[in-house]
């Protein structure tokens, strides 16, 4: 029984500090992927919202791709691969 308790309590021990570093990294993590993936406008905030609902349905939008500059994005990738490959 005593084996028990001080097994858990050191789970314990490490899983608090551990469970609360994993929330304070994953807090500004969720707020830079939700701005590098949407659209800038004037207003407050200053992005598109990445999740919008249409028609009783999630609508997930993420801008990978920027309109303006379709083919430098296939140049870079097709350059990325090259080099992975070599």
């Amino acid at each position: 029984m005593a084996r028990l308790t001080t097994a858990s309590g050191r789970r314990l021990v490490a899983g608090i500090p551990t469970l609360w570093l994993l929330v304070l990294f994953l807090i500004p993590f969720i707020i830079v992927f939700r701005i590098s993936f949407s659209e800038v406008r004037l207003a407050i905030p200053p992005y598109t919202p990445l999740l919008t609902w249409r028609h009783g349905r999630p609508d997930l939008y993420l801008n990978i791709f920027s309109r303006a500059h379709d083919g430098l994005s296939v140049i870079g990738f097709i350059e990325f691969a090259s080099a992975a490959g070599s």
